[in-house]
């Protein structure tokens, strides 16, 4: 066992095991209608990754809390999220369970599904909104940004995502109801796929071909669940197979957009087969998902789901997140248009000052332990010790350089999110303290916009891998990566010129560095004062 068990190494553990995994289920697995046996297999895979990950963390978490090797043997048989894995055969397993909750969401959304079609089939809308881009994935504070959607359809208009530009329409998923700005170009649904059924007519003859459709698909299937009882765990794909395939041959679906924040499934329906008039897109939000690579343990892996992506195309920030998805060879069109926020540009929240110097600061907000244990996360980099440690340091380093600079430095925080329960109260107090008793930081509310934060900065200093630091270089501004515990192993994107640090001595020295010509005789006594390492 290494030094300190993390959870790269679960990866690596779980990802291994799926690997045997697959070998058994391309050999089992039977087609379903448009899509062959191997594209189902693929799709079943994904599942099998995204129901059993997170189990098998926590489960390693929980034999490491009680003095036990975390990992299981390479060749023994575990069980995660109702699943049963054989690390030696490959073998794969539904409990009983999982199995009867699954055949039971499969009956719930397909019955949804025939209902939808039957309301549509009596409802007569004035004025048939026709084809839609379906949009999944995008957070509820993005949609409906300030009280309204404005800033969200300002971005897909004029922003650089290709097809929400084009876009004859949008139907965004929302769990929340929100009120569109402007109803004719976007509405908002919690299944887009079946508020595009509703908003236009559909004729009996088209009804009885999809409810045969349906049918057919019901019959399929409950016969490849008793050849293959895991199938089981796709049968929300399958419930909305017809309704998807009606959809997509009276041309209504122009795209899909999903997010990283669907990273973990695209159900068959989003995927290619024979046909299709329409393509899937993939677009990241965030750069922050690749796993942390540790000094004392430099095991480097990706997320096992990053491995079954299934997208057409995809949208990223930079050059380096580009090749990092050509990396998993999964042939999709890839596209760099520097940050997606969800929101477009705006000018700095503050006038220039040439009499101070202002460093804007990105945490990741801790949560509580009980949290971060529940969730299965292993060694948190993200703890509360951790991160109080990178605004400690941050604030310390600021009073120091001020003397050798000849200006006040001032030090502005952004949470990555706002405080909910969840989150560790220890270090709300931390900050409290910084911003209130010391007066040595000053908060930026969660939702302002980064670009207005970032451009009115002198230098932009981020926790271990969060994307601000994209925004900052992309609008001009120096920006650096600050490790508090001098444990990680720089693999951030070194061509977006992007600076790291590590310790206290280190972040001293590259804030001086990044914060221009008038700081170089300060550097040279602070590098007379403390050398940097050999």
């Amino acid at each position: 066992m290494p030094p300190k068990f993390h959870s790269a190494r679960a990866y690596v553990a779980f990802d291994e095991s799926v690997r045997n995994v697959e070998t058994w289920v391309y050999a089992r697995t039977p087609r379903f209608r448009e899509f062959d046996a191997r594209d189902v297999a693929k799709r079943l895979i994904q599942r099998v990754v995204e129901i059993g990950l997170n189990e098998f963390v926590l489960a390693c978490a929980g034999r490491l809390d009680a003095g036990q090797e975390p990992l299981p043997g390479p060749r023994s048989a575990y069980s995660c999220g109702g699943l049963v894995i054989d690390g030696a055969g490959g073998r794969i397993r539904v409990r009983a369970a999982l199995f009867l909750r699954s055949i039971g969401l499969f009956l719930a959304h397909w019955t949804h599904a025939l209902l939808v079609h039957v309301a549509a089939l009596f409802r007569r809308p004035a004025l048939a909104r026709g084809p839609a881009t379906l949009v999944h994935g995008v957070g509820a504070a993005e949609l409906n940004h300030g009280g309204s959607d404005g800033e969200f359809l300002a971005f897909c208009r004029q922003g650089p995502i290709g097809p929400l530009r084009s876009a004859h329409r949008l139907i965004v998923q929302s769990i929340k109801p929100i009120s569109s700005s402007s109803p004719a170009e976007c509405s908002y649904h919690r299944v887009p796929l079946f508020a595009l059924v509703l908003e236009n007519p559909i004729g009996i003859a088209e009804f009885l071909r999809f409810l045969l459709n349906h049918m057919r698909a019901l019959l399929l299937f409950a016969f490849a669940v008793v050849r293959l009882p895991v199938v089981c765990i796709v049968g929300r794909d399958i419930s909305y197979h017809a309704t998807a395939m009606r959809l997509n041959r009276q041309g209504m679906i122009e795209n899909i957009i999903i997010t990283n924040s669907n990273y973990s499934a695209q159900p068959l329906w989003m995927r290619q087969y024979p046909g299709r008039n329409y393509a899937t897109h993939m677009v990241w939000y965030s750069q922050n998902s690749i796993p942390f690579v540790y000094a004392f343990d430099p095991v480097r892996t990706q997320l096992p789901n990053h491995r079954h992506f299934a997208f057409d195309a995809t949208w990223v920030w930079t050059e380096g997140y580009a090749d990092y998805i050509r990396s998993l060879g999964i042939g999709a069109t890839i596209h760099v248009v520097g940050p997606i926020l969800w929101y477009l540009p705006k000018p700095p929240l503050r006038e220039p000052n040439t009499k101070e110097i202002r460093v804007m600061v990105f945490d990741v907000t801790p949560v509580r332990p009980e949290v971060a244990k529940r969730i299965g996360l292993v060694y948190n980099y993200y703890s509360t010790e951790n991160v109080v440690r990178f605004i400690d340091d941050i604030v310390t380093a600021a009073r120091n350089v001020e003397p050798k600079l000849g200006k006040k430095v001032r030090v502005f925080l952004k949470h990555k999110r706002g405080h909910d329960p969840t989150r560790d109260p220890r270090y709300i107090a931390a900050i409290e303290r910084l911003v209130g008793t010391e007066a040595a930081l000053e908060l930026e509310p969660p939702e302002a916009n980064i670009y207005a934060l970032v451009s009115g900065s002198d230098l932009v200093i981020a926790v271990p891998y969060s994307s601000p630091v994209y925004v900052a270089k992309c609008s001009g501004v120096n920006a650096m990566y600050y490790d508090p515990t001098v444990e990680l192993v720089a693999v951030h994107e070194a061509a977006a010129d992007v600076a790291f640090a590590a310790g206290p001595l280190e972040l001293e020295r590259k804030m001086l560095q990044l914060l221009g010509d008038s700081a170089r005789q300060s550097r040279k006594a602070f590098d007379a004062d403390y050398p940097p390492p050999a």
